[in-house]
Formats: structure tokens, sequence, C-alpha cells
């Protein structure tokens, strides 16, 4: 077992030293990750050329260069995820950094515990580690909807497939199945959906919900082969039901 699986180490390139020595850096040393720090991108960089981590936690703001130019071009050669994070959460600039490769995008008032379950879930994604689950652990996968056989787990990020597939969500797509999955089978509309997502409902195109949801599916198809429970009803919005 190489060194790199046995202790996970997660690369933080922030430029608020406070933030990152006062309020990351200890969450990720009680989770159990070696925390390594990179001020700008010129730093991670060099960071990178004698380290491999498990995963780059990066500022979306920093005085160097833009955290989205960093996203490009690490996407291109990486072999870890990158989650960005930024004092300003919008809905725009979330679906930027997904749209470039980002495995997650937080805002830095995230609360600790969303934090580490969203670096664990991203690496054990990015690794294809235990993408199934076993019978035995069928008690800690998390909510059940008594009508479908799929579960979501609301701690990891993950929804489980019949076939025990583990599919892990990103911000955008765990806020809209949380709706889906808490409504039961009725139906959710499209405003109710967007409004979650953003406070700038008038800003909002509304075809980026649609372009949230035709990757969500085309997810859950590639990883699981099967089709996500998920009718879009014209005029009105989404509903999760048993069948396509």
């Amino acid at each position: 077992m190489s060194n790199r699986t046995q202790v996970k180490e997660v690369l933080i390139v922030e430029d608020d030293i406070a933030f990152r020595e006062e309020v990351l850096a200890p969450r990720l040393n009680d989770a159990g990750f070696k925390v390594l720090r990179a001020t700008n991108i010129r730093e991670m960089y060099r960071e990178l050329l004698v380290n491999e981590p498990s995963l780059v936690l990066m500022d979306v703001s920093l005085p160097d260069e833009s955290g989205f130019s960093a996203l490009k071009h690490l996407k291109g050669v990486a072999k870890y995820p990158i989650i960005m994070m930024a004092d300003h959460y919008s809905l725009d600039e979330l679906l930027l950094g997904l749209e470039n490769g980002a495995d997650a995008y937080l805002p830095k008032s995230i609360d600790a515990t969303s934090l580490i379950a969203t670096l664990h879930s991203s690496i054990i994604r990015h690794g294809r580690l235990d993408s199934h689950i076993n019978v035995a652990d069928e008690e800690h996968a998390g909510a059940r909807n008594p009508e479908m056989e799929w579960h979501l787990d609301h701690i990891s990020w993950h929804m489980l497939s019949p076939k025990g597939v583990r599919i892990w969500l990103n911000s955008a797509e765990r806020i809209i199945v949380r709706h889906l999955w808490s409504s039961q089978g009725k139906p959710v509309r499209r405003e109710v959906l967007i409004e979650s997502l953003t406070a700038d409902m008038k800003g909002f195109d509304p075809h980026r919900l649609e372009v949230v949801m035709h990757r969500l599916r085309k997810k859950v198809f590639d990883l699981a082969g099967e089709h996500l429970p998920v009718k879009t009803l014209r005029n009105v919005g989404y509903a999760m039901s048993q069948h396509d």
C-alpha cells in the first residue's frame, strides 16, 4: 500500500494566511489529513513538482493568477481532485468552476463537517475506490425512499443506485436531488429549484438548470448504467419517480 493511500495529503492554495492556518489547516489536521501549503499559484506549481497530493483545495481569488485559470491548466494534467473555495458564493461561479473541471465549489463559510465530507467524497470518487456498497454497510447508506430502489446519503454526497453503484453529487446536484428526494414523487417547480441555487433569480438563466439536470442524468447513466429516476414535467419542473 502506498503512502498516498495511507496518508491523504491536501494542498491548500490560499493567500489569506489567517484563514488557512486558523480555520482550514486545523480542520484538516483534526480529520487526519496532512496539510501542504501554497500562498499563490506559483508556489502551488512548485509544490506540485515535488509532491502528489490526494487533493488540491484552492481559493478562486489569488494574487498572481485566477483560480479558474489555474484549474483549466491543472485538469489537463492532474491526477487528483480539485476543490474551489470562494468568499462570495454564486451559482454562476459554481457552474463555471464545475464546467472547467472542479470537483466541488464551496463557500469559505462552509461548516467543518460538510468540508471534510466533501474532501473524502472527492478523493474516493476520483480514485474510484469503494464504488460498490456491501450489504453489511446498507444501514449506513443514508436515507431511502421506500417507493424506490435508490439511496441518498446526506453525509457523503452520494446516491446509491439499485445495482449498488455510488454516484457522487457536486454542490448544485446535491441541492436539486435533495429537493426532488424530499418531495416523494410530487412535482417540484423549476422556480423552487432555481431559488435554492441562487439569490439572483432575475439574473439567472433558466437554461442552466436544464444543463445541470442533463449532466446529472448523463453522469448517473455513465457510472451506473441506469437512468436517473427523474421526470421532466413540461412548464412545471421535475419529479423523482421509480421510472425515468
